[in-house]
């Protein structure tokens, strides 16, 4: 039935708290709705492919190895003693998304400043809040910080739109999709001017150019979907390997022999599809502690979910997830 849901968007659209509108940006694309929603999905599916994932995974190797060596030296600072490590993961989970979404046109204290503010944006959309932003309450500490994060990520897109124009390589998702606006505009000055088309290959999907604003709005909604959810899932399976060692134990060795005994050897896509055993445990993870349990709906019109009910048009229901596990 769940899956029925997720798959019947003429019928149903997710539906948020009131105060997402607010903080995400009322123009956010994902509010829109019926094809205007698909076609600018369509314009962000590059982004996702195999081989753009490919391109990001230095970055993120590089955060995690400077995350590692900072939890040596907690565990070093504390003497060895037990030491809470949520919040530390919470804050490597943001830098890896940032890392990835925004590459360094973002600096290391912008990246605390977000993980440690974004416990702010999460209060703000709890179900039960003030429909209207008051000063000093949950929405309003959480709209300040979702301003805050836009703000540094419409720096982030200025900075990547003129070393994209300038023939950069793509390094993290901001500039494939940049780069992708930029290749759709040159086609089209060609097209107007009547240039010569051979030899030049029409972009897969042709974009709008984006204001700054606009790309710093999509890019958050990348991290509003991101952030708790690998938080949760990185704090449960750090917890589980700690309480079955012998599952971790094989994690590690299939790790070292894929590649060749060198624990520093880069990875790569190819090299991350060997690792069998540990996507299977992380797929378990997933399945015995979904970071999502459940996602709200509202019917757009009257859905025939089952045989014997239709959901009313207009109706607030939640989709549970815990049962497709």
């Amino acid at each position: 039935m769940s899956r029925k849901v997720f798959n019947s968007p003429s019928f149903v659209k997710p539906c948020v708290v009131d105060v997402a509108h607010k903080l995400l940006g009322a123009t956010n694309w994902v509010f829109l709705d019926g094809k205007a929603h698909v076609d600018f999905r369509k314009g962000l599916n590059g982004l996702f492919t195999r081989r753009a994932l490919e391109i990001y995974l230095p970055g993120q190797e590089d955060v995690y190895n400077a995350y590692f060596k900072r939890f040596l030296e907690v565990t070093k600072d504390a003497g060895g003693a037990p030491v809470p490590f949520m919040a530390e993961f919470r804050e490597v989970m943001c830098a890896v998304s940032c890392r990835t979404f925004v590459g360094h046109y973002i600096s290391d204290e912008a990246i605390k400043k977000i993980a440690d503010d974004y416990y702010n944006i999460t209060a703000a959309l709890e179900l039960v809040n003030f429909p209207i932003i008051i000063p000093f309450t949950k929405t309003w500490y959480g709209k300040k910080a979702s301003d805050m994060v836009l703000e540094e990520f419409a720096k982030c897109a200025a900075k990547s739109k003129v070393r994209m124009a300038a023939g950069g390589e793509v390094t993290c998702i901001m500039d494939g999709w940049i780069k992708s606006m930029l290749e759709s505009a040159n086609y089209r000055e060609r097209q107007e001017k009547g240039l010569s088309m051979e030899g030049i290959e029409k972009p897969a999907h042709m974009l709008r150019d984006f204001t700054d604003y606009e790309i710093s709005q999509t890019v958050f909604t990348f991290l509003f979907a991101s952030q708790d959810a690998t938080s949760s899932a990185c704090t449960w399976l750090f917890q589980i390997m700690a309480q079955r060692p012998d599952v971790l134990d094989k994690i590690r060795e299939e790790n070292l022999r894929v590649r060749g005994g060198n624990r520093d050897m880069p990875v790569d896509m190819d090299l991350m599809d060997s690792m069998v055993y540990t996507r299977g445990a992380v797929k378990e993870l997933l399945r015995y502690r979904p970071p999502v349990i459940m996602v709200p709906y509202l019917a757009k019109k009257a859905f025939p979910i089952t045989d014997t009910y239709t959901v009313p048009k207009g109706r607030f229901f939640f989709v549970s997830l815990l049962n497709i596990t």
